[in-house]
C-alpha cells in the first residue's frame, strides 16, 4: 500500500467516527435514552479525543521531536480522558473548582509519568 491510500483510509475512518458522533448527538434526546445508551456519547467522545490527540502527536512527533508510539498512546489516553471526566462530573452536577484542580493534577502527573516511563511495545 502506498502512502496516499493509507491517508485516504485514515481520512475515511476520521469522517465516519467524527461524523457518526455528530449525527448521534443531533439525532438523540438524552431524556428519552435508556440508561446504557447514556454512556455511549461519553465513550464516543473519548474515542474521538484519543484519535485526534494521537494523530496530532504523531504529526508533531515526526516533525519536531521523535516520541515513541507507546508514549504517544499513553499521552493521548491521558489527554483524551480530561474532557470525558469533566463532562461526566458536570452531568451529575459535581464539577467544582476543586475537582477541576484535582483533574488537572492527575493529568499533569499522568503526562509526566508517560513522558518519563520506559514503555515498551509487545
Amino acid at each position: 500500500m502506498n502512502k496516499k491510500s493509507i491517508n485516504k483510509r485514515h481520512l475515511f475512518i476520521y469522517i465516519v467516527i467524527y461524523g457518526g458522533f455528530i449525527i448521534f448527538l443531533m439525532a438523540t434526546d438524552p431524556r428519552t435514552l435508556s440508561l446504557p445508551l447514556l454512556f455511549v456519547p461519553f465513550l464516543w467522545l473519548f474515542v474521538c479525543a484519543y484519535i485526534g490527540v494521537k494523530h496530532l502527536l504523531r504529526r508533531f512527533s515526526n516533525k519536531y521531536r521523535h516520541l515513541p508510539h507507546p508514549k504517544q498512546a499513553t499521552l493521548a489516553f491521558v489527554i483524551g480522558v480530561v474532557p470525558v471526566c469533566m463532562l461526566l462530573l458536570k452531568s451529575i452536577d459535581q464539577l467544582t473548582v476543586r475537582d477541576g484542580l484535582i483533574l488537572l493534577g492527575l493529568v499533569t502527573f499522568g503526562s509526566f509519568y508517560a513522558s518519563r516511563a520506559k514503555l515498551f511495545s509487545l
